[in-house]
């Protein structure tokens, strides 16, 4: 099942729902000369709302919700199953105004998933938790014709737990340019 509605799609702030939910069985086989399969059982879902906010005179902004989830059964023992759940809040806006353009966004998605590693001859089941914030923000001007002077900044860090090893990275960042 594929569902999108939209409603004020003309209007100043159209708003769209959308839902997702696809199962699909595949098998796998070896070669002729082997007497392999095996089959697996996934699941897709995800729910979600953009919200588009489009003010005269003020910047344009987007606003992005959604979560989503796999869930894969395996059909033969010993492969196990395998979930990841998932949710993500995105918002972009852009602004011109004077001769500038001016752009940011925010973005934020969080992902728990099960993993599975070699151990001790076996398998060990195991998870990773993942979080990511990212955001940027924007502006260039063009001049004397053909020249552009842009400007750009920013940051993103993830923070994850792999296991029990914790993982956290960060970075931020700045640049300006000019064409002539």
């Amino acid at each position: 099942i594929n569902l999108s509605v939209s409603l004020l799609r003309k209007g100043i702030m159209p708003l769209t729902f959308r839902y997702s939910n696809v199962q699909v069985e595949e098998a796998y086989f070896g070669s002729l000369s082997q007497l392999s399969g095996y089959t697996l059982k996934n699941r897709n879902k995800d729910l979600g709302v953009t919200w588009e906010l489009k003010p005269k005179g003020l910047p344009t902004t987007i606003v992005d919700w959604g979560m989503g989830s796999v869930d894969s059964r395996s059909g033969t023992a010993g492969i196990p199953d395998y979930e990841s759940h998932g949710n993500h809040l995105n918002v972009d806006t852009r602004y011109e105004r004077g001769g500038w353009d001016l752009q940011g966004f925010v973005r934020r998605n969080q992902q728990n998933s099960d993993l599975l590693t070699p151990a001790d001859g076996g398998t060990q089941v195991g998870s990773l938790r993942e979080t990511v914030l990212q955001y940027q923000g924007s502006a260039r001007r063009g001049f004397l014709g053909d020249s552009e002077f842009s400007m750009d900044a920013g940051s993103q860090s993830t923070s994850s737990l792999l296991f029990t090893l914790p993982i956290d990275l960060s970075t931020h960042y700045a640049s300006a340019s000019l064409r002539l």
